[in-house]
């Protein structure tokens, strides 16, 4: 059992716990997904990777983005500093997100905490990094920690030292589940099992 709100590295857990874990977070998402009425069945809905430029509006200037997890923001030291702000609406509109899962693929990271907000409103989740970045893969999983449509995704970090921007490949790779269609045209599902896939 992965707790709410400590970080387990990926060298503590098994192949099975996590798909486990991950099972779990699909099917929770799916769940929402209904309760908000983004379809009227399972099989009208599709759980995906998050795109770091699609669903959280990072930047395509820079040349890892939009694809690639960097801090999108110079970060101060010794400070929390904003680094992910954007609200499901519009594009983004009618999907649920959960974030459950932290990666560094830099050799010395200056991002030693991140805190997942609601907006303005609450702090959903603290996550101190600083141990988990001494571990050969710098993988971890938590939470989950879920948003909704309509909800405000606030996401901070605490550095040790001034990170530039773009400086740190830091991300939170995470599930949206969506209406089939939004960015997935056809489920593939049907194409498996149109294929005989065992």
């Amino acid at each position: 059992m992965i707790p709410k709100l400590k970080v387990v590295p990926k060298s503590d857990l098994t192949t099975a716990e996590i798909s486990s874990f991950e099972r779990k977070i699909h099917d929770a998402l799916v769940n929402m997904a209904l309760a908000k009425k983004l379809a009227d069945s399972p099989e009208g809905l599709i759980v995906r990777d998050c795109l770091p430029s699609g669903d959280l509006d990072f930047v395509t200037s820079h040349a890892a983005a939009p694809m690639a997890w960097v801090n999108q923001v110079a970060q101060a030291a010794a400070a929390w500093t904003d680094d992910i702000d954007v609200t499901i609406t519009g594009v983004q509109e009618n999907r649920v997100f959960a974030f459950y899962k932290v990666m560094n693929r830099s050799a010395n990271p200056g991002i030693v905490a991140s805190r997942f907000n609601l907006g303005e409103q609450a702090v959903l989740g603290v996550l101190q990094l600083e141990e988990l970045w001494v571990e050969e893969v710098q993988v971890g999983y938590f939470g989950p920690i879920f948003y909704t449509t309509g909800e405000r995704i606030r996401i901070e970090h605490y550095a040790d030292a001034v990170v530039a921007q773009y400086a740190e490949q830091i991300g939170f790779p995470a599930m949206v589940c969506e209406s089939l269609g939004r960015e997935i045209s056809q489920n593939p599902k049907t194409r498996i099992a149109a294929a005989k896939w065992v």
